[in-house]
C-alpha cells in the first residue's frame, strides 16, 4: 500500500512528534481528530432594593451558572474557567460587609469614619480547572455569598462575569 503524502511543514521531528493514522470503514485514511478550542462567557449586572448585608458569614445570596459544552465528541475538554463578582455596599459609620465567591471569602470592606460611604466596592476574579466528558455540558455555578454585615451595612448591585476557555487537544 502506498499513500499520497505532502512534506512534513513544521521544523519539530516528525518521528517524534507526527500523530497516528488511521483506515477508516471505506479504506480511506484519517488522522487523528484536530484540536479544538472555544470561548463562552456571561455577565449580570443586577440591582436589589437596599437590602441588609447578613450578620452570618457564608450567606448564600445568589446562584449564578455558565453552561459550557464540549465541542469535541471524542476527547475530553481542558477548561480554564474565570469569575468575577463585584458588589455595592453602603457603608455607615463603624459598618462593615463581606463578600465571598463560593467559600472564599474575597473582600471585606469597612467604614471607621464619620460618614456614610455609598457605592464602596471591590472587584475579585477566581479562575478554577475544570475537565468535561466528550460531548458533555458542565453547568458551572457560581455561588455569591455574603457576610459579616455589621452596624447597618446595605447591599443594592451584584455584577458577576463568568468566562470559559475550553481546550480539547
Amino acid at each position: 500500500m502506498s499513500a499520497a503524502v505532502s512534506a512534513w511543514p513544521h521544523t519539530c521531528s516528525l518521528d517524534d512528534e507526527g500523530g497516528l493514522v488511521y483506515c477508516d470503514s471505506t479504506g480511506a485514511l484519517r488522522s487523528e481528530p484536530r484540536g479544538r478550542a472555544s470561548f463562552v462567557e456571561d455577565g449580570v449586572n443586577k440591582t436589589y432594593p437596599v437590602t441588609a448585608v447578613p450578620a452570618a458569614s457564608n450567606t448564600l445570596v445568589e446562584t449564578r451558572t455558565l453552561k459550557i459544552t464540549n465541542p469535541d465528541p471524542c476527547r475530553e475538554a481542558f477548561v480554564i474557567i474565570e469569575v468575577e463578582l463585584d458588589v455595592d455596599f453602603t457603608l455607615p459609620p463603624n459598618s462593615g460587609a463581606a463578600s465571598q465567591i463560593g467559600s472564599n471569602s474575597v473582600n471585606y470592606l469597612d467604614n471607621r469614619g464619620n460618614g456614610t460611604s455609598a457605592s464602596v466596592h471591590g472587584v475579585a476574579t477566581m479562575v478554577f480547572r475544570r475537565s468535561i466528558p466528550a460531548g458533555g455540558t458542565l453547568v458551572e455555578p457560581l455561588n455569591i455569598r455574603l457576610g459579616r454585615g455589621s452596624g447597618g451595612a446595605t447591599y443594592n448591585r451584584i455584577e458577576t462575569y463568568m468566562r470559559a476557555f475550553v481546550f480539547v487537544l
